[in-house]
């Protein structure tokens, strides 16, 4: 009877933290979809460098960020 319960105990605690750990995964995933939709929303070059250094920098852990564009009539990298 006690390892009944010991297993039961231990399956309820497996089933709290997985419904945990799926609930932040849940917010992290709309918190990136809304980053995605803040940054897909910039019309210019220069407001999407700026967007994108925003949104990323915090998001990676970084201290900077660059973000290079390709020109295909050029066949050349640029950045502003």
């Amino acid at each position: 009877m006690l390892r009944f319960i010991g297993m039961y105990l231990q399956v309820r605690l497996e089933k709290h933290i997985l419904l945990k750990d799926s609930k932040k995964k849940a917010h992290e995933r709309q918190d990136t979809v809304d980053m995605m939709k803040r940054i897909l929303m910039m019309k210019t070059y220069k407001s999407l460098i700026i967007g994108i250094q925003k949104e990323l920098t915090p998001f990676f852990g970084f201290k900077e960020l660059g973000v290079l564009f390709y020109d295909r009539e050029k066949d050349k990298f640029f950045t502003l």
